[in-house]
């Protein structure tokens, strides 16, 4: 194989489970593999004062300086890769620097600079951009598929909180405005990442998830008023009758006086966000998002709905059920009353009012053709790994069905 011109890893040495010594041997594993594959290879470790966010940017910058700096007569517009080995969130937090950095380049600057390509090194708890996206969570198999440079390229949602601007930061202050490439949601989907907290997850790992879900399942969420501004609609999915009060009105684009508890809008979502299901296949490269409000009238209904919505999630099919209402959009503005906790891409990250707008396809990450994740083998396994996740889900679902039941009787 052809070496490629350049390859820059941003490791992240205290994700995922094992610790800091882990982390180390992970990396010594992946530096030996990818220097053999590309002539220039750089190394970057995060540290608690130096996030992903900032050395990526610095990287941007810094090949952007030595690309105008070169000979025109012998510039050449090559593509270089960029790693990321960490979590979800040092993946978002790559994804909105490079987003950002794009979007601050003059005209002369796009035709002169090539944006690199991202690659993934899975390492965090979830890893539920690299399930999603069929990319191998095993560091070996993970480096053989950047070796072979293939990308897609997907949408991202730009995320903004109007009006929420603090005094002392200034408008660059990356918390302003950022880039989601899974999810943003409130309600529900908040309160399964308070619980699955970082010292939970060190613990336990993935199960830190299963028990954010039970708690989502058990609390008794309070219900806040929803409204919803939205552009270019499909697939809306119709309220039955007993949404009383409830205004839909897609002409318009609003969805108000909306009783729910919760509402997740999705770019690319993993099994584990049972929350984001219910709307069908959820699809990162169409040029909308989807947006899922769940609106139960009891909490009995609520645990229903919510088994459904995992299955849904399950088998990819629609959900129609009275409590859950779901669309796709471009844009999406959530307000909520009173003003809700978001989790973004995993993390608890400012409060409504929100907006989302999808950004078709910006990013190319190397990832696996649509027709090998979709292959039977990898369905089967896939499969397997949601019913398992199912099947411990429902016995939560049942005691508490049955717990209900028994406090009504």
């Amino acid at each position: 194989m052809a070496k490629t011109r350049r390859l820059e890893l941003v490791f992240n040495p205290v994700s995922g489970p094992g610790g800091l010594e882990a982390g180390l041997e992970v990396l010594e594993l992946v530096k030996r593999i990818l220097r053999e594959e590309f002539d220039e290879f750089g190394v970057c470790e995060t540290k608690p004062d130096l996030g992903c966010y900032d050395i990526v940017t610095k990287l941007l910058s810094d090949d952007l300086e030595r690309v105008k700096g070169e000979d025109a007569t012998s510039r050449k517009r090559e593509q270089w890769t960029l790693v990321v080995s960490g979590g979800d969130g040092s993946i978002h937090e790559a994804v909105s620097a490079m987003r950002r950095f794009e979007k601050k380049l003059n005209s002369s600057e796009q035709e002169l600079y090539v944006m690199p390509r991202l690659g993934v090194i899975p390492r965090g708890t979830g890893n539920a951009v690299a399930l999603a996206l069929g990319i191998p969570t095993d560091p070996t198999a993970a480096c053989a598929l950047i070796c072979t440079s293939h990308t897609r390229t997907l949408d991202v949602a730009h995320v903004s909180f109007p009006g929420q601007l603090d005094d002392d930061r200034s408008e660059n202050d990356p918390s302003q405005d950022r880039y989601c490439i899974l999810l943003a949601g409130v309600g529900r989907e908040a309160i399964m990442t308070r619980e699955a907290t970082r010292e939970l997850k060190s613990k336990i790992g993935v199960l830190a998830y299963g028990w954010g879900i039970f708690k989502a399942c058990v609390d008794d969420a309070e219900k806040f008023e929803v409204k919803l501004i939205l552009d270019n609609v499909h697939d809306a999915m119709k309220f039955s009758s007993r949404r009383k009060g409830t205004v839909v009105d897609i002409d318009r684009l609003t969805v108000t006086n909306m009783k729910a508890m919760g509402v997740t809008i999705s770019n690319l979502a993993p099994i584990s966000s049972v929350m984001s299901a219910g709307i069908g296949d959820i699809v990162p490269d169409d040029g909308l998002l989807e947006c899922v409000c769940f609106a139960p009238e009891t909490r009995l209904d609520g645990i229903r709905a919510m088994f459904s919505m995992m299955m849904s999630g399950l088998f990819n099919v629609r959900l129609l059920r009275p409590e859950v209402f779901g669309l796709r959009a471009k844009k999406v503005v959530l307000n909520c009353n009173p003003p809700k906790q978001v989790v973004l891409d995993g993390e608890l990250l400012g409060k409504t009012p929100m907006q989302l707008e999808c950004e078709a396809k910006t990013v190319e990450i190397i990832a696996p053709p649509k027709k090998e994740v979709n292959t039977p083998m990898r369905k089967f396994r896939n499969m397997m790994r949601k019913i398992q996740g199912a099947v411990a889900i429902s016995v939560v679902i049942a005691a508490s069905s049955t717990a209900e039941s028994v406090c009504r009787v």
